[in-house]
């Protein structure tokens, strides 16, 4: 009978034990999570693309409305970064609005790296972040977990 109950008393300091180092492991693994995620000001820089995106082309459509020249003086609101909106009018009357961005600066057309935001691109800026954003978060996730099962079994094998 005593036998017994110090073998129930071992596997229960065992599992607690495992418990332990289980959860030991995990906070030790979290730096790796946190090295991983994506920094907390991107999205915030998202927004505001997204923000600059949909304000053009409500702008452009206005204006396609109005069959009207002008510049971007007319827009009396600037961009989400404070800059003007730049406005093209095409002779057929379709009109397209630019915002220069976060650098503030309108790059030439068809530039290898531009951060410009035009009514005329079809889909929101954020939506390549955004993705680029998932892969980041499920690596940050997969490395934290692969750096918590490995501290794990090197926990076990040391304690067996």
């Amino acid at each position: 009978m005593i036998q017994e109950t110090s073998t129930s008393s071992t596997d229960l300091r065992d599992k607690v034990g495992a418990v332990v180092r289980f959860f030991l492991c995990m906070v030790l693994s979290l730096p790796v999570l946190i090295f991983w995620l994506p920094n907390v000001e991107q999205p915030r820089g998202e927004a505001r693309q997204v923000q600059a995106w949909i304000r053009a082309r409500t702008i452009a459509a206005e204006w396609s409305l109005q069959h009207t020249n002008g510049t971007a003086d007319e827009i009396p609101e600037p961009d989400p970064w404070g800059n003007k909106y730049k406005v093209h009018v095409a002779p057929t009357g379709t009109c397209t609005v630019i915002s220069s961005g976060a650098n503030g600066q309108f790059e030439a057309p068809g530039a290898a790296v531009s951060d410009d935001i035009s009514s005329g691109m079809i889909t929101s800026p954020a939506k390549a972040h955004s993705d680029g954003r998932r892969r980041e978060l499920a690596l940050a996730v997969v490395s934290m977990l692969t750096v918590a099962g490995v501290l794990f079994g090197v926990s076990l094998r040391v304690y067996r």
